[in-house]
């Protein structure tokens, strides 16, 4: 992975979705910093491919107005001027419209979580942004599978968590 720079002044979320790199990477704003993100894995596509189409089925079900977005780009309360976070998937129930360069007014965000990239994943939804964002956090380790992936999942609106994550 190419190695950002640290800029000597931090970039805002304006300057960043302006900017374009020419170096082929996707990049997140991270506290004013563009961070590169790696590419997914096979497993790590699969686990969010199967978990988004299993948030969309519920969605549909249950609350048709509502979206699963794959790795919307979300600003998130604390520090919204210098932060562009890139989560796995996202729900909104809000529409969503061309040109929307992020989601509006998630209620669901899911990060999957693997030892390489778990640090920074647990760094996009700090325990501060979630108390000010968010109603509950959880973790959601996938030990009992052969998959060695963990979900970290912040919920935003109690009554819009699927029933097979409660559980």
């Amino acid at each position: 992975m190419t190695a950002v720079a640290k800029l000597a002044t931090r970039m805002s979320v304006h300057e960043f979705l302006g900017w374009e790199p020419r170096d082929g990477l996707r990049y997140e704003l991270v506290d004013g910093q563009p961070r590169a993100m790696a590419p997914a894995s096979t497993v790590h596509g699969y686990l969010q491919s199967e978990l988004g189409r299993l948030i969309g089925n519920h969605l549909r079900e249950h609350r048709p107005g509502c979206h699963v977005i794959t790795n919307p780009g979300v600003v998130p309360n604390l520090l919204s001027a210098h932060n562009f976070r890139i989560p796995d998937l996202g729900v909104t129930c809000a529409p969503v419209t061309p040109g929307q360069a992020s989601m509006p007014d998630p209620v669901l965000l899911v990060e999957i979580l693997s030892p390489s990239n778990q640090a920074d994943s647990w760094s996009n939804f700090s325990k501060k942004e979630a108390k000010s964002s968010c109603i509950s956090a959880a973790s959601l380790s996938g030990r009992r599978t052969p998959i060695s992936k963990s979900f970290l999942v912040l919920f935003f609106k109690k009554e819009l968590l699927p029933s097979f994550l409660r559980s």
